[in-house]
Parts: structure tokens; C-alpha cells; sequence
């Protein structure tokens, strides 16, 4: 007679740590954005009753230098986008309240300590005020971003500061642009460090 041998073998289970996203930007994306912020900051700031009044679409970039977990050499690249509804002529010519996203983020690594470039997961809501042209806003949320060797999916919550100015380009009021700073709150929650350093800073156009 012959006989059936039966192995059995446990189940094997395995927690693995999570693996990047591909990016969705560039270094040269970076660099364009770069040149666009500078170009932004040379050109001169609308008076606000010269401020064209209503709804108005603000879409560019933010850029910056980072460190991450206490490792220069980082750079980080997000697409922002600014709603505002500039007043009417008057004393409150050239305000708003200010909504709007930061998201697309990206995160390269010149470091080369081994975490990969990557896209980031998760956006950041803008809100603020402009006063007589002159921005003030923040930017928040959880953004997930594989810098660790954590186990399971890393995220933080950010805190991003941008500080800018209406500005003349083709036409009146037709560019905002300015500085970003900030980077993740230091939370418990947080699995993850991330700071904006250098001559961070956004830009955007009019699109409407």
C-alpha cells in the first residue's frame, strides 16, 4: 500500500514597509519653478485700487529647499492653486478671503541617503486673508511620505505659511507671488520630519 505524506507548512505572514510613489514632477520642473519665483519677485506690486474686483483663479507652484529627518539636501515641488474675490474699489480695494489646494506634491533627494525620489500623497487646504494686495495664508494637512522605515504607510500633518504680494505682469493684478515656510507640526501622530529651508517660495498666474 502506498502511503500519502501530507506537509503542512504555516502561513507566513510579512508586514512590509511601504514603497514610494513614482513622481508626477521633475528636477527640471523644480528649476522652472524656481526661475518663476524669482521672476515673480522683480516684478512691482498692484496698488490696490488697481486690483481688478471679483472672483479670480490663482494656479502655479510652490518649490523649496527641505530637511528631512534631520537630513539637509532635500527638495520639495507642489502645485497650488489661490481662489479670491477681490472687493470693490473703497477702502477694502484689493482684499479677499483667500481658499484654495496645494497637492501634486513631490519630493527629490539630493542627499542620497537612500529614501528615493517619490511623490507625496495627500493635499494641503489654503486658507487666508489678502489685504490691499498683500497675502496671508496657510496651508494644511496629512501628507504621507516613505522617509522612514516604518512599518505600514508614514504620514504628517503639515503646516505650510505663504506670505506674498499681488502683482503686475501682462496686466494689473495678474500674478501672487511670494515665500512658503513651515513643514510637518512635530505631532504625536507624526512618523516623520520635514522642514522648509532657504529661499522657499511660490508663484502663481491668473487663470480665469
Amino acid at each position: 500500500m502506498t502511503r500519502t505524506l501530507l506537509f503542512l507548512t504555516p502561513a507566513l505572514f510579512i508586514t512590509a514597509c511601504a514603497l514610494p510613489e513614482a513622481n508626477t514632477a521633475s528636477r527640471a520642473d523644480f528649476r522652472a519653478a524656481e526661475a518663476d519665483g524669482r521672476f515673480g519677485d522683480s516684478l512691482d506690486f498692484t496698488p490696490a485700487d488697481r486690483i481688478p474686483a471679483g472672483s479670480a483663479t490663482y494656479e502655479g507652484n510652490i518649490y523649496s529647499d527641505a530637511i528631512v529627518q534631520g537630513v539637509d539636501d532635500f527638495k520639495v515641488l507642489g502645485d497650488l492653486e489661490l481662489e479670491l474675490d477681490f472687493a470693490e474699489a473703497g477702502d477694502r480695494a484689493g482684499s479677499s478671503n483667500i481658499s484654495g489646494r496645494i497637492d501634486n506634491l513631490n519630493l527629490f533627494d539630493d542627499a542620497e541617503d537612500g529614501f528615493d525620489d517619490q511623490g507625496l500623497t495627500g493635499s494641503l487646504t489654503v486658507s487666508g486673508r489678502a489685504e490691499s494686495g498683500r497675502v496671508d495664508a496657510t496651508a494644511t494637512g496629512v501628507i504621507g511620505a516613505v522617509v522612514t522605515d516604518t512599518i505600514g504607510d508614514p504620514t504628517a500633518t503639515w503646516r505650510l505659511d505663504l506670505d506674498g504680494d499681488v502683482r503686475d505682469n501682462f496686466e494689473n493684478g495678474d500674478v501672487i507671488s511670494g515665500s512658503v515656510s513651515g513643514g510637518t507640526t512635530g505631532g504625536s501622530t507624526d512618523d516623520y520630519s520635514l522642514t522648509l529651508t532657504g529661499d522657499g517660495g511660490f508663484y502663481t498666474e491668473r487663470n480665469d
